[in-house]
This record gives C-alpha cells, sequence and structure tokens, in this order.
C-alpha cells in the first residue's frame, strides 16, 4: 500500500473507496458548477460548524508526473530500513507514475534516487524528471460550501 497525495483527498484515514490501483484515474472533486479546481480545501459549515470534506491536493492540468511515499520507508533509521533480499541494499521509499492522469505503476526505489525534500515531480517536454519541492508545502485555497454533496 502507498500512500501518496495527487488528487482528491478525503483526509489522512485509508478509506477504501479512495483506494487506487493500477489503471485507474486519478480522482478530482468537483464543485457544484463542475468546475475542478487545483490546490483546494472543501468545507462545509452545517449549522454554522466548519467541516473539513477533504481537498484537491495538486493540479488536475498536470497529468505526468511521479508521487513519492516517503514515508513506508525513510521514516526508519538507516540501520533498520527494509532491505533487499536479492542486494541487500536498504529500500528508500516507494514512487508512483502517473501517465495522462492514471496510476501507470509504482515501484521501490534505492537510496539517492530521489530526493528526501520532495515527494512530488514532473516529466519536462524533454522526459526528463523534474523536482517541484514547492508543491510539497503548497499553500491551498479554502472553498466553503460548494461540494454536489452539500445541496
Amino acid at each position: 500500500m502507498l500512500y501518496f497525495q495527487w488528487g482528491f483527498s478525503a483526509g489522512h484515514a485509508m478509506r477504501q473507496e479512495h483506494v487506487y490501483h493500477i489503471g485507474d484515474q486519478i480522482r478530482w472533486q468537483a464543485t457544484k458548477d463542475g468546475s475542478v479546481l487545483p490546490w483546494v480545501y472543501f468545507w462545509t459549515r452545517p449549522g454554522g460548524k466548519t467541516v473539513d470534506q477533504g481537498a484537491n491536493l495538486g493540479d488536475p492540468s498536470i497529468k505526468n508526473l511521479l508521487v513519492r511515499d516517503p514515508a513506508q520507508f525513510f521514516w526508519e533509521v538507516p540501520q533498520k530500513r527494509r532491505r533487499c533480499e536479492g542486494c541487500g541494499e536498504p529500500f528508500e521509499g516507494a514512487v508512483l507514475e502517473i501517465r495522462e492522469n492514471a496510476i501507470r505503476g509504482a515501484r521501490i526505489y534505492s537510496t539517492g534516487e530521489y530526493e528526501n525534500d520532495t515527494n512530488i515531480f514532473i516529466f519536462d517536454p524533454s522526459g526528463l524528471v523534474k523536482p517541484m519541492p514547492e508543491w510539497s508545502d503548497y499553500p491551498l485555497g479554502i472553498v466553503y460550501d460548494l461540494l454536489p454533496s452539500d445541496q
């Protein structure tokens, strides 16, 4: 299981209805008018109380990228990290490949293959991987009461 931040996220807890498989399209939350906004929280105010309804993390116009899951392996001290049974090298983490807005695959990567301060990488026009560290803690806007379920 990989955890990644791209597309609509209903929150931190794992929810079966938000689990992806290879080939699945990345899901984005639309507002009542059908628009899909990038980098935004969705909040409702039932009875005057603000309730978090999730967020669109990322920009749906970016369709080809890599998204890292640093929590799977990197959080352990190097001496205790999981190791490849074949070569004995420690696993650094896992990365998910998204092409044309669909999950193409996932793999484990080795130490030094990706920068640890960056979770999102895009493919430049020549196909090279470009780190986007500014997106690792991107500021999100807030949309109130615009979800279709708020009707």
